[in-house]
């Protein structure tokens, strides 16, 4: 009963009939047998160090969506609080200095919260 080829010495066997493998071992001066050898425990080498789990195969804990900053009162232009209320931006002005609309300076101008125009205007169609 002939003894039965374990898959590495089936593989070297196939290597040996590679031309490449071939011309690879008459370069280095090494029997066909010796190079072929060398590239099938090069190729298990490989096998095992890509079956081994990696750093993306490991699962890791998605993140969490951070939760929204509360936000931020949106500002507009003097001009433009004063086309939503109808009014000339020196009005406009007027309604600042009184207080009845809030504001902050951003540099050299002046930018109004754009809640406090539509509180104004809400309150006028009321």
């Amino acid at each position: 009963m002939a003894k039965r080829k374990t898959p590495s010495e089936a593989r070297v066997d196939l290597l040996e009939k590679s031309p490449t493998v071939q011309a690879a071992a008459k370069q280095a001066r090494k029997p066909v047998k010796e190079v072929a050898k060398g590239i099938e425990a090069r190729e298990r080498r490989n096998a095992a160090i890509l079956s081994e789990p990696s750093e993306e195969s490991i699962p890791v804990e998605t993140p969490q969506p951070k939760p929204e900053p509360p936000s931020l009162p949106s500002h507009i232009s003097v001009n433009q609080a004063a086309k939503r209320l109808g009014r000339s931006h020196s009005a406009t002005y007027g309604l600042i200095l009184k207080g009845a609309l809030k504001s902050i300076r951003i540099g050299d101008s002046i930018r109004v919260v754009e809640s406090s125009v539509n509180d104004i205007v809400n309150s006028a169609n009321s």
